[in-house]
């Protein structure tokens, strides 16, 4: 069996991943008083799921899941890099801008990666549990905790 998952974000993820690369920058902005932070491309279209969500379906398709079969773990949801970027400045402490930065543009990009969850849900009766918006929270949360050690 093959599972595939999509995006998926959660505290503790490295820096090098979207979401905590701009909770990070977000909670740097915080702390110096920046009016913005730098961003790539918002135009690319995303699922995010939450990890523990993609956790609870590796567990569901190891008791449910059917062997030879192949399960996106997924939302079927696809969310523009932008729209991700303003709801996690939307949760800053101060206003902040999102300014493009060249260098984080990558070269060539995938424009919309959106997948079907309809066979894991079949099989499973997994759907995700997690609402996006408390999930960047919860990212930008221990980003800013990262800061205060």
């Amino acid at each position: 069996m093959r599972a595939r998952p999509f995006n998926h974000t959660g505290a503790g993820q490295p820096e090098t991943f979207l979401i905590p690369a701009l909770a990070r920058r977000i909670a740097e902005a915080e702390v110096a008083g920046a009016d913005e932070i730098a961003v790539g491309s918002l135009d690319p279209v995303r699922e995010m799921l939450d990890v523990r969500d993609v956790v609870r379906a590796y567990r569901l398709l190891v008791t449910r899941g059917e062997p030879g079969e192949v399960y996106n773990i997924c939302t079927g949801v696809g969310r523009s890099i932008g729209e991700l970027a303003e709801r996690l400045v939307a949760m800053s402490e101060r206003p902040l801008r999102l300014a493009v930065d060249p260098d984080l543009v990558r070269p060539v990009e995938v424009p919309r990666l959106v997948g079907d969850m309809s066979r894991i849900t079949s099989a499973t009766g997994w759907v995700p549990e997690h609402d996006i918006d408390a999930t960047l929270a919860t990212v930008l949360a221990a980003a800013r905790a990262s800061l205060a050690v």
